[in-house]
């Protein structure tokens, strides 16, 4: 009876100690295979949260980038309005050209943006810039898909965009060959 109350003791210690109350499998295989869909469990979730935090970066970076597009398309409206009329003399309007050409490279450095050394304008073709200027004309190197990744069970989200529908929607001419 004193061996058996010894060992019931040193258990209990060491459960204590340990916070744990399985040693090996074997004591109790219920609790064994709780304690092993729990770890899978607390690891998927470990994977989730990474992923997130990454997704969520690339967003606020894509959203910085979009933003950016926005400004300077309302600076280019107002470039434009400069120079339209029959008062407009031709510096004013050489001047709004010059303006333009500015806010196309303006434009295509935030299309082209980089998170991470990846593109997040080009689809699910990250590797590549969204537009490239070739003998005087701009091109979508793209896809038409975006890419998302899974941040919990039932959830993705977008961390590239196809940047051809942000340029050129369903209009002849994209944005950059415009100006």
């Amino acid at each position: 009876a004193i061996n058996t109350a010894s060992e019931q003791f040193a258990e209990a210690q060491w459960q204590v100690s340990t916070g744990m109350r399985v040693r090996v499998p074997s004591d109790d295989p219920v609790a064994a295979q709780r304690a092993v869909m729990d770890q899978a469990s607390i690891d998927r979730l470990d994977a989730y949260k990474g992923v997130s935090d990454s997704a969520s970066s690339r967003v606020t970076a894509m959203d910085s980038a979009l933003s950016n597009i926005i400004d300077k398309i309302s600076e280019a409206l107002v470039a434009l309005q400069s120079s339209l009329g029959s008062t407009a003399t031709k510096e004013v309007r050489d001047q709004a050209a010059l303006t333009m050409e500015g806010i196309r490279d303006a434009l295509a450095a935030d299309i082209n943006t980089t998170f991470g050394g990846t593109r997040l304008f080009s689809g699910t073709n990250s590797s590549v810039a969204p537009y490239v200027k070739s003998g005087g004309t701009w091109t979508y190197q793209g896809t038409n898909t975006g890419m998302t990744v899974d941040v919990s069970e039932n959830r993705s989200v977008t961390i590239a965009m196809d940047g051809q529908s942000i340029m050129q929607g369903s209009d002849a001419a994209d944005v950059l060959s415009t100006l």
